[in-house]
């Protein structure tokens, strides 16, 4: 089965340009995010980014960030990506009404969920009308470094929704494959497995991470 794949945490125009000519289903831009990481951007460049990604592949920019509604609403507004990431601590209330205004936009939501979550709160972030929940083994707080994508973490999930999940966490090319065979996932985030440095796509382990994604053809997850 053909996964999809995200690049995640681009920073420049000719990185972007890249991961889409290689074949990358989609690439995210860390925006705002409310924790110091090596990806984050200014909403003035990442308004630059999203417009170059809409502009060659319409449909497949994501921004990935947190943060109250008024001011993920407003964010969202001002760069009219098709994809917003919610990804820090904000409640199932908040992300519901995100969800909400933004669907009155146009623009999907991808919600994220940690293992500290209980089956409750996976249930509850469920249901706030996100199109898919992201699982990332990081803490939002300890979003740099430890962490990898788990089988289990996925299986867990997967008991309670039947959203679309994505799986992230220390992919690349030496374990996406057996990540994929072990828990059926039909969609990756890869960030630091397609670098060379924190914010530097590299473009031999992009082309190595979308051949093990790529294996067999099949439709984009969100088509």
């Amino acid at each position: 089965m053909r996964a999809a794949v995200k690049i995640c945490g681009l920073k420049t125009k000719e990185d972007t340009a890249l991961c889409l000519r290689l074949g990358a289903d989609y690439v995210g831009f860390v925006t705002e995010y409310p924790e110091p990481v090596p990806w984050n951007l200014e909403r003035t460049e990442a308004a630059a980014l999203v417009a170059e990604a809409e502009r060659l592949a319409p449909g497949r920019a994501c921004v990935v960030t947190g943060g109250g509604p008024e001011a993920v609403v407003a964010l969202a507004r001002l760069l009219r990506p098709a994809f917003i990431q919610l990804h820090h601590r904000e409640s199932a209330a908040d992300t519901g009404a995100i969800a909400a205004a933004l669907r009155r936009d146009g623009i999907r939501l991808i919600r994220a969920v940690f293992p500290d979550m209980d089956a409750a709160a996976v249930r509850a972030y469920a249901a706030t009308g996100a199109a898919a929940l992201l699982l990332d083994p990081r803490a939002p707080e300890n979003a740099v470094a430890g962490g990898a994508a788990s089988a289990d973490f996925f299986r867990r999930v997967a008991a309670l929704t039947s959203l679309p999940l994505i799986l992230a966490g220390g992919i690349t090319a030496a374990n996406a494959r057996r990540l994929l065979q072990a828990t059926g996932a039909a969609f990756i985030d890869v960030m630091s497995g397609a670098e060379s440095a924190p914010g530097v796509k590299d473009a031999e382990k992009i082309r190595a991470v979308l051949r093990a994604a790529h294996e067999n053809d099949g439709q984009h997850i969100f088509s």
